[in-house]
């Protein structure tokens, strides 16, 4: 695979490709340690990604890894609930 051909330019087609490559590593050729790599860049990209997080908390759940994935599921959490009240503050 071409990954290492994905610019870290900060841009939400980099974020996309990077979450993406991860998910074909990880499902496609279960490469969990290349997946982890793609998912990482992609949390220091934007670590408020909703997907990055997500994806990075299953793999490290996966590879009986749950207390690393605490850090990524507490980030998904504080995203959803400013979404939440971005939402409700709309609605007010």
């Amino acid at each position: 695979m071409h990954s290492e051909h994905i610019p870290d330019d900060g841009g939400v087609e980099s974020l996309a490709a990077r979450c993406d490559a991860g998910d074909i590593y990880l499902f496609r050729f279960a490469r969990m340690s290349a997946a982890e790599v793609m998912y990482r860049r992609a949390v220091a990209l934007d670590p408020d990604s909703l997907v990055a997080n997500e994806r990075l908390a299953y793999l490290l759940g996966q590879s009986a890894r749950s207390w690393e994935a605490t850090e990524f599921l507490l980030a998904r959490v504080r995203q959803s609930v400013r979404a939440r009240g971005t939402y409700l503050s709309y609605l007010c």
